[in-house]
C-alpha cells in the first residue's frame, strides 16, 4: 500500500496537485513482456510482479482488459 502511496505522491508533486485530489486508477494490460514498455509512464508508474491471493486472472484478448475469476 505504501508503494502505491508513494506513486501517488510523485505524480501529484511532478504535476503540482494537491495529494488529497489524487485518486488510483488500475489498468491491466495483457501484455507480461517488459520490453513491450521501453518508456516510462507519462504519470503514474508500470508495475510488474504483482499476486492474487483468492482470485484467479482472465487476460483479455487483443484491446480488451483481462478479468478475475474464481480459484
Amino acid at each position: 500500500m505504501s508503494y502505491l502511496t508513494a506513486i501517488m505522491q510523485v505524480t501529484a508533486r511532478a504535476a503540482g496537485l494537491p495529494l488529497d485530489d489524487m485518486c488510483l486508477v488500475t489498468e491491466i494490460t495483457n501484455s507480461k513482456e517488459k520490453t513491450d514498455y521501453p518508456e516510462f509512464a507519462e504519470s503514474g508508474a508500470f508495475i510488474s510482479g504483482f499476486f492474487l491471493e483468492g482470485a484467479g486472472w482472465e487476460p483479455g484478448r487483443g484491446g480488451e482488459q483481462g478479468y478475475l475469476t474464481e480459484m
